[in-house]
Formats: C-alpha cells, sequence, structure tokens
C-alpha cells in the first residue's frame, strides 16, 4: 500500500475497514511506541495490527483482552480469537463459558455472534446452567437472527435459523415437565412429533427411543454457604478499619464472591481480599461501590461482592476473608458456627478472625522543666532556654482502649529506633494475620514481616499526581479512625501531670506516671459509642 510495486500513488488513501479511533491507535504506537486501548477499540486497533504487520501491538491487544475478560465480553472476544488463531485467548474464553455460563449466554454479546459459536456452546459437555436457560438464550438468539435477516422469527422459522445439530443438542429430557411446557411449547420451535414424543417421555409411557439425549452435563453446582444462625438489627459500625474471617475447606472448590450484611437503602463502597494466609498472598481482590437488597429466603438486607472470575480454592489450606468497608450501620450475624456444610464440601471458620486494625499507635512527647544553657565567653553570653523531652508508643484497640504504653525514650531518638526497642514487636503479642494500623511516618512493615503481621497506613502519592480512586477511599476510611486515635491522645494529656513542663525531679517517676495516665484513660466515658 505505502511502497513497493503495488504502492499507492493517490495523494490521499482510502481505508474503508477500519475506524478513527482504532487508526489513531495504530499510528500512535508506530510513532511513540504507546497506545491507549479500551473496550471499544482494542478489537479494531488488534485487526490493524495483524492486517499491517506489527505483531508487538498486536500482543498488547491480546493481553488487554486476557486481562479483561469476563462473563459478559466472552462471546465479543471469543470470534476476535478464532479469527487471529490465539489458542491460549480462545481456551480462556471457553473456560469463562464453562464456569459462568449462565450470566455468559444471557449477556447482550450472546446474540451476536455467528450460528457456528452457538452451535459449539450446546455440544459442550461441561456448562454451569439449567438446560431450560440454555434453551431461553438459544431462542433468544435464533429471534435476533431472523430480525437480522428481516424475517419474522416464528416457530418454523427459528427450526430453519437453529438447524438440526442445536436442536438436538439441547438436552430437553433434563428439564422439568412445568418449564418444557411453559417455555420450550410455546417457542413452536419443535415439532409436534417431538413435543408428543417428550409428553409422553414425562407421562412414563415412552416406548420408543429417547430423541433427544439425556445425559447430564457436567454442572459446577453453584451454592451459598451462610454460617450465622441468626441475625441482628441491632446495627454494625464501619470503624475504617477491615473485617476479616480466616476459613479452610476439605474440599477444592471455586469460590464466586462473598455476601457481606447491609441495611435497608444502605450503599457501601467495598474492597475485599481473599488471601493465602501460608504466603500472606492475595488470591483474589474486588473493589466497588454496592447497594444493599433484601434476601427473599433470610428477609435480612445484604449485598454480594462477586469476583471478576472464579477463584480456585485448595483443599486444606487456610484463607483469609478480609473486607474494608464504609458506610452506613448495617445488620449483623449472631450465632456464628465454626462447621458448615453444604453440597459435600465441609468449610472450617477461625473463631480468632476478628476486626481488622488490632492496635493503632501513635508516638508522643512530654516535655520537661528546661535548663538554662550558657554559650560564648563572660564578655558576650548567650543564655538559651532548653527543654528536655521523651517520647513515648502509646497503642490502642479499635474501640477506643489503651492496649499497649512503652517506657519513656529521649525526644532525640527516632521513632524508628523506638519502634524496635519498646517492646510492640515482641511475638508474643501478635498472631500471624493480625494488623496495625499508623502514621505515614512508621515505617515498620519490614519488622512486621517476620510476624506476619499487616500495617495499614495511609496512602502514599510516591510520584503520581493523584491517589488512584481506590486509594482515596481507603484513606478516608483510615483517616476516620485517625481522629479516634487523636482524641485518646487529647484525653491523655488533660491529666495536669502531662498538660504542663514536668518538674526534672521527677525524671526517677516519670515512666510510672505517664502508663498510669495513659491507662487511667480507659476508665473514662467510652471514646466511641453506638
Amino acid at each position: 500500500m505505502f511502497y513497493g510495486q503495488m504502492a499507492e500513488t493517490k495523494d490521499s488513501i482510502e481505508l474503508p475497514d477500519c475506524d478513527y479511533e482504532g487508526l489513531l491507535e495504530l499510528l500512535r504506537f508506530l510513532y511513540s511506541d504507546e497506545v491507549t486501548l479500551s473496550g471499544s477499540n482494542v478489537m479494531q486497533v488488534m485487526y490493524l495490527a495483524n492486517k499491517y504487520m506489527v505483531p508487538s501491538l498486536a500482543e498488547k491487544c491480546t493481553k488487554y483482552l486476557r486481562d479483561s475478560l469476563t462473563a459478559v465480553n466472552v462471546f465479543s472476544i471469543l470470534p476476535h480469537a478464532q479469527k487471529f488463531e490465539d489458542k491460549y485467548l480462545e481456551d480462556r474464553c471457553w473456560k469463562v463459558i464453562e464456569e459462568q455460563t449462565e450470566e455468559a449466554v444471557t449477556s447482550d454479546e450472546f446474540v451476536t455472534v455467528e450460528r457456528s459459536i452457538v452451535e459449539s456452546v450446546v455440544k459442550r459437555k461441561v456448562l454451569c446452567v439449567k438446560e431450560v436457560e440454555l434453551f431461553k438464550a438459544v431462542d433468544r438468539w435464533a429471534t435476533k437472527d431472523g430480525h437480522r435477516q428481516g424475517i419474522t422469527p416464528d416457530g418454523e422459522t427459528k427450526r430453519r435459523i437453529l438447524g438440526e445439530e442445536i436442536v438436538k443438542a439441547i438436552r430437553f429430557p433434563l428439564m422439568s415437565q412445568t418449564e418444557f411446557a411453559t417455555v420450550v411449547d410455546d417457542t413452536a420451535i419443535l415439532s409436534r412429533k417431538e413435543t408428543s414424543h417428550m409428553i409422553k417421555y414425562y407421562s412414563n409411557v415412552l416406548k420408543s427411543p429417547l430423541l433427544f439425549l439425556q445425559g447430564a452435563r457436567k454442572v459446577m453446582r453453584e451454592f451459598r454457604v451462610n454460617r450465622f444462625k441468626n441475625y441482628s438489627e441491632a446495627g454494625w459500625n464501619y470503624s475504617g478499619l477491615s473485617d476479616s474471617i480466616y476459613f479452610s475447606i476439605n474440599k477444592p472448590l471455586k469460590l464466586l464472591g462473598i455476601q457481606h450484611f447491609g441495611s435497608p437503602g444502605g450503599e457501601y463502597t467495598v474492597s475485599t481480599e481473599i488471601k493465602d494466609t501460608a504466603t500472606n498472598s492475595t488470591v483474589a481482590k474486588r473493589w466497588g461501590t454496592f447497594a444493599s437488597k433484601k434476601d427473599e429466603n433470610d428477609n435480612y438486607y445484604g449485598f454480594d461482592v462477586l469476583f471478576n472470575k472464579l477463584i480456585c480454592l485448595e483443599a486444606n489450606k487456610q484463607y483469609k476473608v478480609e473486607s474494608l468497608i464504609n458506610g452506613a450501620v448495617s445488620s449483623c450475624g449472631q450465632s456464628g458456627l465454626k462447621f458448615v456444610e453444604a453440597e459435600g464440601v465441609q468449610i472450617t471458620f477461625n473463631s480468632r478472625a476478628v476486626t481488622e486494625g488490632d492496635r493503632l499507635i501513635q508516638m508522643e512527647e512530654i516535655q520537661t522543666g528546661h535548663k538554662d544553657l550558657v554559650k560564648g565567653d563572660h564578655k558576650d553570653r548567650l543564655i538559651e532556654k532548653h527543654h528536655v523531652t521523651y517520647k513515648a508508643l502509646v497503642g490502642t484497640s479499635p474501640s477506643g482502649a489503651v492496649t499497649f504504653v512503652s517506657q519513656l525514650y529521649p525526644g532525640s531518638l527516632s521513632d524508628k529506633e523506638i519502634e524496635s526497642r519498646c517492646g510492640i514487636l515482641h511475638p508474643g503479642l501478635w498472631e500471624k494475620g493480625d494488623s496495625i494500623m499508623a502514621d505515614r511516618g512508621f515505617t515498620i512493615q519490614e519488622l512486621l514481616d517476620p510476624l506476619g503481621v499487616k500495617v495499614n497506613i495511609p496512602a502514599f502519592l510516591d510520584g503520581k499526581e493523584q491517589l488512584d480512586k481506590e486509594d482515596v477511599v481507603m484513606s478516608q476510611t483510615t483517616a476516620s479512625v485517625r481522629i479516634h486515635v487523636e482524641r485518646i491522645i487529647a484525653r491523655i494529656k488533660k491529666f495536669k501531670v502531662l498538660k504542663t513542663e514536668v518538674p526534672l525531679n521527677w525524671n526517677g517517676t516519670i515512666n510510672q506516671i505517664c502508663t498510669v495516665a495513659c491507662l487511667l484513660r480507659n476508665f473514662m466515658d467510652p471514646l466511641i459509642k453506638q
């Protein structure tokens, strides 16, 4: 096109098979080695990258598609994976279809695919969908295809559009008689003979061989587990710290999501993680804003946090569910069970699961009386008022109780040095999976890593112009707890003995005075009230 014997000689070259956005990204990549991909342009960019032989750009498009693949868009990605012979991406698409069939076939993209893909779907041995729902999706596809062809999609027309291969691959015997009568019969896709045949089958009077397959597909059965016997509407406050629970399973399974308690009309911003406690690595993470709905079966309000794909969990391995929630006061569970069994799988919940943020720490200074320091000779003396200061590290629980008070250290000692000396890092104070919330100045994650303790601190810009949306929400929720720490310190400093300069002759007892003052704060009115 641009060079060689077949090069265009005109000043203007028409490219009828591409759009402006796709061509813009192709040119951007050719000139700057950068590309801005989105759901609306990635297919066009991938097409152009393959057409004009830019393999590095094609690979970027493929990676984008792999990373963004979901049940909702799988049928828009699968045809392109087949067209460009990307076997890995195609296999990923089929895996999503098999695991999340119902969500995939009810998506808007399903009715846009070629007939060959519909046939491939209904012929698969592994599908996670009820047969009647699969038939509904196929019927919807045939109706849409009839409209595309400009013909009336009646039963006979839809039968011709689908063809015998698709109709015979639907396993009608797996449907209940009610499902068949109310859904299949009304579409008129089956002939009178086939309908009569199925009626005899349901009535147990069929003498001839079945016309349709009746073997059950290999289905990954979806089920819910509730560890609470009952619930309370008394209210659960979200303090800005994570809530967590530990669990293990006796058989491998795939996790779709986590349900949280909510409230009538409540909206919650949530960041949920599944962690492997052995490695402290994140297995899955989902962030978003969710509206609570009333559970039809158990009559409580809640919301589901669903992951973008099924999460493979291994047997006899401990996992941790950790959710950072910001929102209205919600209902809460009562009488939580340690063992729950469902569909042959036993789930064991760890009773030590507690609200995250087991301790909050803050460094505070106490000022002693001054000493007069003389500088210079007798002719020109400068008298400087110099105060000696002490620092203590104070730890509190999420409920506002003082749980740790270090001894006092000279004010000149760095915070990190005090952290390593004061005993807060003693292994006996922590259990693996605990967490601590601190200010930005507390760079102690490396000191707590060997203990398996997580440090929650406000997010850093770290060279970015602004924080990510998720970091902003997490910082906001952290700040809502941070104010309670400041209030605790303020209450401690209300003691007159710490409010003013401490006499120098108290140096021998200042440690005991500080400790008693901090712990006496626990006997005041509660800091955090329901």
